[in-house]
């Protein structure tokens, strides 16, 4: 049997392999179909993204296929930013669950705090890409300035949410094993 940290390391490696494996080929079904423009991801973070942009003005979005896929976001026929795959948040939430199930805690637990990471990950990177969307339209010279720290922020979220996952979640494995026990 593996103990400790290889149980950990190979239960996280698995799950994600397995859904980054799905998502890789539920793109390549995609490219081989026709069925969507690009996957139902960036999709999802580029229409929420829309949506949340309409409320301050008149923004619209456009397919775009290239070297890459994806959808621009325009202000008055301006392009300010390009939502594609790599925008979408996918790997941080695969990156967070892999966490979450590879630590063995209940699933009661695990599924709570996973689907309310998830829903805080997903509003965290709709948001970091609306207001990068702002920061083009105020001064296009300071997104790659301002990337990194917006990304930042939404790494720093996920971290938080592992160390509250550790430390109010997780099940006190270290008590049993402790040689002061009985």
């Amino acid at each position: 049997m593996l103990k400790g940290n290889y149980r950990f390391i190979i239960r996280f490696l698995g799950f994600t392999l397995v859904l980054v494996g799905i998502y890789e080929l539920m793109d390549y079904l995609n490219e081989l179909n026709n069925w969507y423009r690009s996957d139902v991801f960036t999709y999802g973070s580029a229409i929420q993204t829309l949506a949340f942009l309409r409320l301050f003005d008149h923004f619209h979005m456009e397919y775009f296929d290239g070297i890459m896929k994806g959808f621009e976001i325009y202000l008055n026929e301006t392009p300010l930013v390009s939502v594609v795959p790599e925008c979408n948040g996918f790997l941080l939430m695969v990156l967070f669950l892999g966490f979450l199930y590879a630590r063995e805690t209940g699933f009661k637990n695990n599924f709570y705090f996973a689907l309310a990471g998830i829903f805080l990950i997903n509003g965290l990177n709709v948001l970091r890409i609306a207001g990068l969307t702002f920061v083009v339209l105020n001064d296009d010279s300071m997104f790659y300035k301002v990337k990194p720290i917006f990304n930042g922020v939404l790494y720093l979220v996920v971290f938080t949410l592992w160390y509250v996952h550790l430390r109010y979640y997780s099940v006190k494995e270290d008590k049993l094993d402790s040689p002061n026990q009985i």
